[in-house]
Order: structure tokens, then sequence, then C-alpha cells
């Protein structure tokens, strides 16, 4: 994937959370609204890290730096996650779906670069 969709699922990122945050806000109880807002917003956080390092990396050509600071940022993660799960009172449904935000944002954006991928090799085959 190029930066461009990294950037779409970082978008897809924001306007999930949004979306996930809203509807726990109308629908769910106080410890669940917590959980899908903590998921979510490490979720979001994750992601951008995530695009800013492979962005940063990428214009270096480093690979082994690039991979170190992902498995640092990996190990980050699942402090976060732990002590989230272990040290609050959120909802740990909650907080994994909002979490889960970017598997959503994933998806739809492979769908749509596979899409457009299949109209330009339909297209250039004409």
């Amino acid at each position: 994937m190029e930066e461009r969709h990294l950037r779409s699922v970082e978008i897809g990122n924001l306007v999930l959370g949004g979306i996930a945050v809203g509807l726990a806000a109308v629908l769910a109880d106080a410890r669940m609204l917590e959980g899908v807002t903590a998921g979510a917003l490490l979720a979001i956080v994750n992601f951008h890290l995530v695009r800013r390092l492979v962005a940063a990396f990428a214009r270096r050509g480093a690979k082994a730096p690039l991979i170190a600071a992902l498995i640092g940022k990996m190990a980050a993660m699942m402090v976060a996650v732990w002590a989230v799960i272990r040290l609050t009172h959120w909802n740990a449904v909650g907080f994994a779906a909002g979490l889960s935000i970017f598997i959503v944002s994933i998806f739809a954006v492979s769908l749509r670069y596979i899409a457009s991928a299949r109209a330009e090799i339909t297209e250039s085959a004409r």
C-alpha cells in the first residue's frame, strides 16, 4: 500500500472512531462509553504512529530501524492495552470494540484499492 492508502485508513479511523463514540454515547452506559472512547483513541494514535514511522523510514530507505521502531511501538501498545484492561474500570468489550475500528478501516481501504486496481487493469486491456 502507498502512503495515500495509509492516510485513507487514518481518516477512516477518525470517522469510525467518532461514529463508535457517538453511538456509545447514545446507546450505552458510561463504562461502555469510556471503553469505546479509550479503544478508539488508542487505535487512532497507534495507526497514526505506524503511518508516520513508515513514511519517515521509506524516505530514508532504512528497513532495520523501521523494524526496531515498529517493535518498540508495538511493545508500548501492548503495555497500554494491558494498563487499560487491568488498571481501569472501563468496559473491556467496549474497549475492544473501539480498538477494532482500524480493522474495519483497513478492510474498507483494501476493498477500494482492489476495485481501483481491477478498473485500471480492465481499462488498460482495452
